[in-house]
Order: structure tokens, then sequence, then C-alpha cells
């Protein structure tokens, strides 16, 4: 006790002129900014380290000093037991001090406990790497990419009733805008080139209507939201728009019908549910590539290979699709129907594209959506279009690179070969039944785009069940009043 007696007087004497003097120097002095020799200097100009530091309100500089030389006695009686690290001085062990004085919640802990506790949190990695900043980082990653990401809740099996119950209320819409008179949107072909392109890059209920492409697509989602509302508690608006889209297809077919001029055929497109909105459904940032329109039948091939995994005749039969709608210049640039029936859906199409009497002649559309050049086929009244896209399934054309115009005509000599999926398009023109066969298998595979089959649920069915009780089954049983039971298809035998 007197040798420690004695280093405290000593480190006193040794501490207080330090204290005293003001650092105005480059590195030096004990201490931290100080100037003289030896320990760790400070930076020119500045006060010493333990002032820089917060202390508690009313503490002098004195007093400060005065636990300093408590922290060495204190580090002596630890040299008594166990060695310091060779080369440890007491400035060292002073900065680490200060170091944690700055965290208020160990103010009240004894030097040695600090000391110990900062040895767990440098040598605990985890708890380092559950900083704030990085936290805020992993949050701007997924604030910046929503289209990386999914959102909403895990939604419970659907029934068929729930399901009939959700197309009734579409096909509500489709009645209220079915565009008869041909000056408004058609929400079927609008339904069904939703579902095309919310599923270029996975169909995740977003499009991004910053891209030219998707020009015209909201007043869709606006209309087809109405109904999704309801809904929207069970089903996401990605599988809500998929079956919006069956439903327009199977209306569409029935059009036939009354007609007599095609074989009724409806294209058998299963509804299963299992797709993810993106985070900020219905909008999106993501960029997507959609199929050039003045293209020929190799970058028209490889875009539906690339995106949905098609070879040449699912392509071919999904652009059966145009039977649908129309183009509107105000969207594409370009304008007209591509059949007379455009409510129809009906192998027309293929139809119209063999029909060489029809004298299709290429025409620059003026003043397209993006100033240049707009070429496409128009028939020969005048009321009629094809794109490039699609004359190219049946003739083989030599097309200016950018602007997409044809160096050979499609009717009278008729000078451009047929193309290689020419025999796919005779076969469908042919034979209605096929087509909607083939179409109904693609535009299954389209709407599934970005999932596994894992990802799926099945529709449960419901059938009326009886446990012996009530006159009828299910429908009197006072035990089970509904009636129903929902089971799996998979069950079904």
């Amino acid at each position: 006790m007197r040798l420690l007696l004695v280093m405290s007087v000593t480190l006193l004497c040794i501490v207080m002129p330090l204290h005293a003097q003001k650092g105005s120097g480059g590195r030096g002095g004990g201490g931290r900014g100080g100037n003289g020799g030896g320990g760790r200097g400070g930076k020119g100009g500045r006060r010493t380290s333990v002032p820089s530091q917060p202390s508690t309100p009313g503490t002098t500089p004195e007093e400060i000093v005065t636990t300093t030389v408590k922290i060495v006695t204190t580090t002596e009686e630890i040299v008594t037991t166990q060695p310091l690290t060779t080369g440890t001085t007491p400035e060292e062990i002073v900065t680490t001090t200060d170091e944690i004085i700055t965290i208020p919640e160990e103010i009240e802990t004894t030097p040695k406990e600090i000391v110990t506790t900062t040895d767990e949190i440098v040598t605990t990695p985890e708890e380092i790497e559950t900083t704030p900043e990085e936290i805020v980082t992993t949050t701007d990653e997924i604030v910046t990419t929503p289209e990386s990401t999914t959102s909403g809740p895990s939604f419970p099996q659907l029934t068929s009733a729930q399901v009939t119950a959700m197309k009734d209320s579409i096909n509500v819409l489709l009645d209220a805008n079915a565009n008869v008179d041909g000056n408004g949107p058609n929400l079927i072909a609008g339904l069904v080139r939703l579902a095309f392109h919310d599923c270029v890059g996975g169909c995740d209920g977003c499009i991004n209507l910053d891209n030219p492409e998707n020009v015209g697509l909201d007043e869709y989602i606006n209309m087809i939201d109405e109904a999704f509302i309801v809904y929207s508690d069970i089903i996401s608006r990605a599988d809500f728009w998929a079956l919006a889209s069956i439903t327009a297809n199977e209306r569409a077919a029935e059009d036939c019908r009354p007609r007599g001029r095609c074989t009724p055929s409806i294209p058998m497109i299963e509804f299963q549910t299992g797709r993810r909105d993106c985070a900020t459904s219905p909008l999106s940032s993501a960029e997507h590539i959609f199929p050039d329109p003045h293209g020929g039948l190799d970058p028209t091939e490889s875009f539906f290979a690339s995106v949905f995994g098609f070879n040449r005749r699912e392509s071919v039969a999904i652009l059966g699709a145009h039977t649908l709608g129309r183009a509107r210049r105000q969207n594409s640039g370009f304008r007209n129907p591509w059949v007379g029936r455009e409510r129809t859906l009906d192998n027309d199409y293929y139809r119209e594209l063999l029909n060489i009497d029809r004298n299709w002649n290429q025409v620059d559309v003026a003043n397209g959506r993006n100033g240049g050049p707009k070429w496409q086929w128009v028939h020969g009244d005048g009321r009629r279009l094809m794109l490039n896209a699609d004359m190219c399934l049946f003739k083989e054309m030599e097309l200016s690179s950018g602007t997409g115009e044809s160096g050979c005509p499609y009717s009278g000599t008729n000078a451009c070969p047929n193309s290689a999926a020419a025999g796919i398009v005779q076969e469908f023109a042919n034979d209605n039944a096929l087509w909607i066969q083939e179409y109904g298998a693609a535009f299954q595979k389209m709407i599934a785009t970005g999932y596994t089959s894992d990802d799926f649920t099945p529709i449960a069915l419901e059938v009326p069940v009886d446990n012996g009780s009530g006159d009828n089954p299910g429908v009197d049983d006072p035990i089970n009043p509904i009636g129903i039971n929902p089971i799996f298809e998979d069950d079904i035998v």
C-alpha cells in the first residue's frame, strides 16, 4: 500500500502539468493531442483527449485525472495476478476507458468490467453485423429493386364456388365494356393483352406503365381492379389477372356459336393459384423487352423462346391471340383490327394470312407513336392490318433494318416465298379446333412463367356430402347446412 500511494502521488505530479498544457504542435505529447515527447500523440492544435469526450456534468478536469489514476491503480492490482500485455502503456488503457465512457449505459460499470465488455464486443462478429448502418443498406436494396421481391399474405386454397363467383364478377365487367361500336377499349382483348405483358419477366401482377410497350394497359388495370378489390383478401392480383384472361378467352370462344362460321371450341386453360405479386403491385419499374413488330420470323421466335420457352409451333399458336381486339394509334402507333370479328376467338387470323386475294400492301403509318416510320400491312379495303411479326409467319420477307420496310410484295405476283412456319399456319387455318387446343396449351404455359408446378395449388372442388342426417345429402343437414366438402382434383378417380 505504501508503494501504491507513492506511485499515485508520483503519477498525479506527472499528469497535472500535462493537463495544464494545451497542444499546438504535431504528433507528440504523452496523452492525446499535446506536445512533448513519447506516447501516442494527438493532432496539432487539439486539446487533450479526455476533455474532448462527454463527461458527467460538473466534473472538473482534476476529477477526470483522479479517475485516471484510479484506473492505473486498478491496473497495478491486475498486474499482481495477471500480467499486462507487453508494451501496454497507461495511456492506452486510458484511451480504451475514454472510448467506453461514450456509451451511456456502461458509465456505471467498473473499469475492469468495461474492458471485459469491450473484448466481448470485439470477439462477437455477429453483433457487429447487426449495426444500424447495415440494416439501412439492406432496406435500400429492397426499395430500389421492388420487382425482385414479393409481398402480400399467404392465401388459402380457393374452392370452385369462390372461383365461379370471381368469374361471374369478371363477366359483368366484360358485358359492361364490350365496345360493340369499336370506338372504345375492348376489355376481352385488353385482359388477354394484360396477361401477356404481365408474364413477360414473370407473372407478378405488376406493369411498368413508363415502358412505351405498355401504353394503354392502365385503363384495363383500372377496370379489372373493380372486381379484384372484392376478393383481394383471398387471392393475389397476379392470380386474379390470370383468371381474368382465362375468362376473357372463354367468352371470346363462345361468341362463334351463334354465327355458325366455326366449330365451337373452348380453350382448355386450367386455373391454379400460387402466383405472387411484386412489392409495388400493380405498378413496377422493371424494364422488359417485347417482340419487335417490325421483326421477321427469327427475332420473333427468339423472343418467345427466351421469355416463355416456346417452340416454333407454340409461338405461331400464341400469336393467334391477335384475332382479338385491334391496334390503337395512341397506344402502339398502329391502327385497325387484325380480323373482321375482333371479339371472337377463332382461327380467322390464320385465314387472313393465307388469303392472298386480300391484296395486302405495306404502308408507312404517318405520325406513329415514336415519330419514325411505322410500317404496317393494310388490307385491300383499308380496314384490317397485319404487322411484320404476323406476316413473317407465312412469308419470308426481306426487311429493312430499323424501319421494317419489306423488299417484296405480299400479294399480286407473290414474290415472297413461304416461311419455315407456313405449314403450321395452314394447319391452323384449316382446323379451328386444332388451333384452339394448341393455343390453350401455349396460353397455359405463358401464364405460368416464373413458376414451377410445385408453386401452384389446384382449386378445391365442392361436392354434396351426407352424414346420415336430413332428407337430402348435405343441403338440409343441420350439422353441415351448406352441403359442400372441398376436395382436391387429384382425389377424383
